[in-house]
């Protein structure tokens, strides 16, 4: 979880998610991750409007919803890589890109390096593990 969310312990800031709700839509982001989300979706996790969540969860996380799935995908596509042999596309398929475009363009976006060579970078070293 970001360090700026906090967890369900935690006193209620003006503007910001709720401890429950920021309990409620990561465990929703996690258990959905690899099929699309809706940000219609997550805020009715949240129990509150579209654009109030939206604004709510960037004061929360620091990022908008889209940019913290795609960094949880990307990280998750990241895992996936290290992990198996799949191809890109696969993992770009498992980690809930659209198609291999998508994944690879957000990758590097998110990391400065192509999937590809992120991966073998990463697999050629001796202290990968």
């Amino acid at each position: 979880m970001d360090a700026n969310a906090r967890t369900a312990g935690e006193s209620y800031i003006i503007g910001q998610l709720a401890g429950w709700q920021v309990k409620r839509v990561n465990r929703f982001i996690d258990e959905n991750l690899t099929e699309p989300i809706l940000l219609k979706d997550m805020s009715a996790v949240a129990q509150r409007s579209t654009a109030y969540f939206c604004r709510a969860f960037k004061r929360t996380f620091g990022r908008s919803p889209h940019a913290y799935l795609i960094d949880r995908r990307v990280k998750l596509a990241g895992d996936l890589m290290l992990k198996s042999d799949a191809t890109l596309s696969e993992i770009a398929q498992a980690a809930g890109f659209a198609d291999q475009s998508h994944f690879c363009r957000h990758f590097r976006q998110v990391t400065g390096e192509t999937p590809a060579a992120w991966r073998r970078e990463r697999m050629g070293s001796p202290s990968a593990g």
